[in-house]
C-alpha cells in the first residue's frame, strides 16, 4: 500500500510556437513526469520530443508509449536520450488500431526495452 501520493509534474511547452502548420491536435497533448521515473508523453508527436526532452529527468525508467505506440511518437532520439528505461507500456487495442506498431516494437527491441501491453496483460498497476 502506498503511504504517500506523488503528484505528477506537467512539462510545459508552447505548442503554438511549434505546431502552427500542423493539422493535428496531438501537438497540444500534455506531457507528465512522475517522480522523475515515469514518463507519459500523451499523443505528443516525435518532432516535439526534442523540445520537451530537455525539461524532463534523464533517469526515466518507465515509458508509457506516446500515442499508444503509433509511429508518430517514441523517436530514436527519445530512446537514445532516455537510456535508463527499463520497460515500456502500451495502452492500446492492437487489433483495432495496430498499436503499438511493428516499427515501434522493433525499435524497443533494438534498445532492449521490454514491452508490456494492456491488450496482453490487462490492467497494469505501477506502485511508486
Amino acid at each position: 500500500m502506498c503511504n504517500s501520493f506523488v503528484n505528477p509534474s506537467i512539462i510545459s511547452i508552447n505548442p503554438s510556437q511549434y505546431c502552427n502548420s500542423q493539422k493535428t491536435t496531438n501537438c497540444y497533448s500534455r506531457i507528465f513526469e512522475w517522480d522523475k521515473k515515469i514518463l507519459i508523453p500523451g499523443d505528443s508527436p516525435s518532432f516535439l520530443e526534442k523540445i520537451w526532452l530537455s525539461r524532463i529527468s534523464k533517469q526515466i525508467q518507465i515509458l508509457l508509449l506516446g500515442h499508444h505506440g503509433s509511429s508518430t511518437s517514441t523517436s530514436d532520439y527519445l530512446l537514445q536520450k532516455l537510456s535508463h528505461i527499463n520497460i515500456a507500456i502500451s495502452s492500446a487495442r492492437r487489433k483495432k488500431y495496430g498499436h503499438p506498431t511493428l516499427k515501434i516494437q522493433s525499435k524497443l527491441k533494438q534498445y532492449f526495452i521490454p514491452l508490456l501491453s494492456t491488450e496482453e496483460w490487462g490492467s497494469i498497476i505501477i506502485e511508486l
